[in-house]
Formats: structure tokens, C-alpha cells, sequence
């Protein structure tokens, strides 16, 4: 009798033990996915600062680049006679 329920403990530990190892196998896998997601997300994250920063550069030298070109010849006389008229809108509103 007390080898048969000895046997009977011993059996439910190793199925206990099957279980315990395929559950860490099963959360080994999920690790593994989430490292996955991870990945893309920072190659993704990656790209999206590289567009910005181009597009930010893009924003910023591109008139630099017109003006010192002289391609912007018609822009720069534009604004510098719209400076102009803000100056004197701007000292005939203080008069």
C-alpha cells in the first residue's frame, strides 16, 4: 500500500515537472517574440527619426541654400519689401 502510493506521488511529481518545463518553454517562446517586436519597433522608431531629421534639415538649409545661390532672388525682395512696410506700419501706428 505504501508503495503504491509512493509510486503515485512520484508519478504526479514528474507530471508536475513536464508541465513546469513545458510552461517554460512556452514563456521562452513569448520572450523571444516580444524581443522580436522590440527589434522592429526600434528599427521602425530608427527610420522615422532618420525622415524627421531629414526633413527638419531640408526645412532649415534649403532657404540658406536659395539665398546664397541667388535662386531666391525674387523671395528675398519680396521680404525685404514686406520688411519694409512692416517697419513703417510699425512707426506710423507709434506716431
Amino acid at each position: 500500500m505504501a508503495d503504491e502510493h509512493l509510486i503515485k506521488l512520484l508519478e504526479e511529481i514528474r507530471d508536475l515537472q513536464k508541465q513546469q518545463i513545458e510552461n517554460s518553454r512556452q514563456a521562452i517562446a513569448n520572450q523571444q517574440h516580444a524581443i522580436e517586436t522590440q527589434k522592429q519597433a526600434v528599427r521602425r522608431g530608427r527610420s522615422v527619426l532618420i525622415l524627421v531629421g531629414v526633413i527638419v534639415l531640408a526645412i532649415c538649409f534649403l532657404p540658406v541654400f536659395w539665398w546664397t545661390l541667388g535662386w531666391g532672388s525674387e523671395v528675398r525682395t519680396a521680404t525685404l519689401a514686406l520688411k519694409g512696410h512692416l517697419v513703417s506700419s510699425c512707426s506710423n501706428a507709434m506716431f
